[in-house]
């Protein structure tokens, strides 16, 4: 091969040269991570939401229920819901990444110092489909609002209730937390796939194309999500979080129901202070003594 420098795991490391000086291609390396670095965080941050427990005295998972949570259990629910989403969405990337591999088994440029097949590049794959589903869930948080109007003569138009989107991980932001977000999300995946490319791990078809695909994956995924947990499916969405992810945390975790402590009466004999005890009384025939 035409490798001129290293292998650090999945990512080729070039020697600097006049095309790509030494800052760039740490800049460049450094983008190529930021999906591994993501799922990893994801992964640590979904588990200590786990065992954080689940506090609330109820486990039913209603509109009513919800409405009724602790706003801390409503923020641990829509983010634990997010998290799920986004392993749900790295586990497909992966999946998809891997069975066009097999397929087309396209090799990567001569420059790159990794043996395995290129096509699609599994890095860019998951920048596209990651900066894809978090600007849709930016936009839907921005308008949660109007999707859950509750206004009286137009209730009936409201695709969703407020509890739903709750329940899937959606409340109302303002424009200052869309833009802070959604420049985030561009500052970080954007320039992951031009990465790839510069390093020499990927051809322009491998990166850009991979990019659209995890575009176009995440999308689906999107809509299938709010179409299922959505206004047709908020029983169902009610039924999961009852029977799966309440219960889970119940088993993992160590956090308190909130309900009303059951004082105990102290046991007999248990701390008693001597020197509050009544003293005995004199007996008559003690008394008629002590006075001869």
């Amino acid at each position: 091969t035409g490798c001129k420098g290293w292998a650090v795991l999945w990512v080729s490391v070039p020697k600097p040269s006049e095309e790509l000086g030494a800052v760039a291609i740490v800049a460049n390396v450094a983008f190529s991570f930021v999906p591994s670095i993501f799922a990893m965080v994801l992964l640590v941050y979904s588990a200590a939401l786990v065992l954080q427990g689940w506090s609330e005295a109820s486990d039913s998972a209603t509109d009513e229920a919800v409405h009724a949570w602790h706003e801390t259990s409503r923020q641990q629910m829509r983010r634990l819901c997010t998290c799920i989403k986004l392993l749900v969405l790295l586990t497909l990337c992966a999946v998809l990444t891997a069975v066009e591999r097999v397929l087309f088994d396209s090799p990567r440029p001569l420059a790159s110092c990794l043996s395995s097949p290129g096509m699609p590049s599994f890095e860019a794959v998951c920048s596209g489909s990651l900066l894809t589903i978090l600007l849709l869930d930016v936009t839907v948080c921005s308008s949660a609002k109007h999707l859950a109007w509750a206004t009286a003569g137009v209730s009936a138009m409201a695709p969703y209730s407020e509890a739903q989107l709750e329940r899937i991980g959606f409340r109302q932001i303002d424009a200052g937390q869309v833009l802070a977000r959604s420049f985030l999300a561009l500052l970080a995946l954007s320039p992951v796939p031009w990465a790839r490319h510069l390093l020499g791990d990927a051809t322009y078809l491998q990166s850009f194309l991979g990019a659209a695909q995890g575009g176009v994956l995440a999308l689906a995924l999107h809509v299938s999500f709010m179409a299922t947990l959505g206004p047709g499916g908020g029983d169902r969405g009610s039924r999961l979080q009852q029977g799966c992810l309440i219960p889970l945390l119940r088993r993992c975790g160590r956090a308190p129901r909130r309900e009303r402590l059951v004082h105990r009466p102290p046991e007999e004999d248990c701390g008693k202070d001597e020197s509050l005890e009544t003293p005995p009384t004199e007996s008559d025939e003690d008394h008629d003594e002590r006075e001869r």
